[in-house]
């Protein structure tokens, strides 16, 4: 018999499911309604503090004003600004984002070296814009709602069956 079974969670671990466990709440929030788009911004940077006392810095690239237009073809130049926020003396750069925020992402972990990525509910495709998502080989987590009325959870849940794999199968 092997006897009794001793564990002891790791502070990253307990840490990254916190992480996700907000992200998700605030996920839910705007979902649901009952989060405005001011009290998101002030929960997230809460999030980003306790992010910069861990040692680690995170940078928010404003896309306001690309948004605003709403012409998908603005999105190459929020992929832009997400890759010139990135300092040369960053260290390890992890990409996350939400919705459009995680297809940005996705697109700029090609073109920049990063050691992961945190997409939230990221759309695989956006009407009128050439490029389907894709995304560097990369350690990945994907957080999506099952009732997302925007972005079927099974095509992503597809998708990271499809490719993320593949990253898992080179360890």
């Amino acid at each position: 018999l092997a006897g009794v079974e001793v564990g002891v969670a790791s502070t990253k671990a307990f840490t990254c499911q916190l992480s996700v466990l907000a992200s998700l709440a605030l996920m839910a929030g705007r979902q649901r309604g009952t989060l405005t788009e001011a009290k998101e911004r002030e929960l997230v940077s809460a999030l980003a503090e306790v992010a910069t006392a861990m040692g680690w810095r995170e940078v928010r690239p404003d896309y306001r004003d690309l948004d605003a237009s709403r012409d998908v073809t603005r999105i190459d130049q929020r992929i832009a600004r997400a890759l010139a926020a990135v300092r040369p003396d960053a260290g390890p750069v992890v990409f996350a984002g939400s919705s459009m925020g995680a297809f940005t992402s996705g697109f700029a972990s090609l073109q920049q070296a990063c050691i992961g990525l945190f997409l939230m509910a990221p759309p695989l495709r956006i009407p009128g814009y050439a490029r389907e998502f894709a995304a560097a080989p990369v350690p990945t987590t994907i957080v999506h709602a099952w009732d997302d009325e925007l972005i079927p959870w099974a095509e992503v849940a597809a998708y990271a069956q499809r490719y993320l794999w593949l990253y898992a199968s080179r360890e």
